[in-house]
């Protein structure tokens, strides 16, 4: 979704309520939503290590070390939320200054260190909590409002449409920084649910590859059906894949498969016996459906 006023957009999460959030709009909203693929949404589950870990670096991890870290963090009854600190710029009510602070996330929300304090829990103020906001990705904000980076990110309600005092920027250092700070930001908010949507979208994703496979082998026709095209996306300037990238290549094959099997349908019944009742034409479509008539 694109919050077009305020120049961020995020991505909605599976089982969020699209009407629910799109109340939240209005009359006069210039606010989009987007159908595009965003391989960021699952890479946090495709390579884990780059996240849960606090390492800045992205770095390699055999596939069952993976799981394990995965089970690790989301497998209990509680989840580990990823312990993200340092300096961030943060941008200061009503003006276009950004000053550095040292934040730290925790289960509880977002605190950070006053000046002159330790990084000791009695010294931390809490900067805001996650009930209620919601974690968007700024655009162009370093001229909009002269940001140190491009790399910025938003903390608001979704209700909060227009400029607001309630209304938080921060801005990170590299693209690295801020894809850390916003899944794990994702994860205290959203938890176990976040792992549970993955683990659906796999699902599904694995349903359309059998579906696919099923109906390609039995279609027969002059073409051969056992070499679908696959749709596959460039992201060699990505970091992380995500299952999107499956799940585009998935839904491309069960679409070129229902394409084919209702094109040979209507091809054999155009082709088949036409019987003319009273002066009117029955044209048989398909096996196990109905007729119809034309005059």
């Amino acid at each position: 979704v694109n919050c077009a006023s305020l120049s961020a957009e995020r991505i909605f999460e599976d089982h969020e309520n699209l009407v629910e959030n799109l109340l939240n709009w209005t009359r006069d909203s210039q606010n989009r939503l987007m159908f595009t693929e965003r391989i960021e949404k699952y890479a946090l589950f495709k390579n884990p290590q780059n996240y849960l870990l606090g390492r800045k670096e992205t770095c390699e991890m055999a596939e069952r070390n993976k799981e394990a870290l995965l089970e690790e963090c989301f497998g209990g009854s509680s989840v580990s939320v990823p312990e993200m600190e340092g300096v961030l710029w943060l941008k200061e009510d009503g003006k276009k200054s950004w000053k550095k602070r040292y934040f730290l996330l925790r289960a509880s929300g977002i605190y950070y260190v006053p000046k002159g304090k330790a990084k000791t829990s009695r010294d931390l103020v809490c900067f805001l909590q996650l009930d209620h906001v919601t974690v968007y990705l700024g655009h162009d904000y370093k001229s909009k409002y002269k940001a140190p980076t491009d790399y910025c990110m938003v903390l608001k309600h979704p209700q909060i449409q227009k400029k607001s005092q309630y209304i938080k920027y921060l801005c990170c250092d590299d693209i690295r920084t801020l894809q850390q700070w916003i899944n794990s930001i994702r994860i205290a908010k959203y938890g176990k649910q976040l792992y549970i949507n993955f683990q659906e979208a796999m699902r599904r994703t694995e349903a359309a590859y059998d579906w696919s496979s099923l109906s390609s082998s039995s279609i027969k026709s002059g073409s051969s059906s056992s070499s679908l095209p696959e749709s596959q996306s460039n992201h060699s300037s990505q970091s992380d894949s995500g299952v999107s990238e499956l799940a585009s290549s998935g839904h491309t094959r069960t679409q070129s498969v229902v394409s084919s099997i209702f094109s040979d349908a209507w091809r054999r019944g155009t082709q088949g016996e036409r019987l003319k009742v009273k002066g009117r034409m029955v044209v048989p479509l398909c096996a196990g459906g109905g007729g119809g008539s034309g005059g």
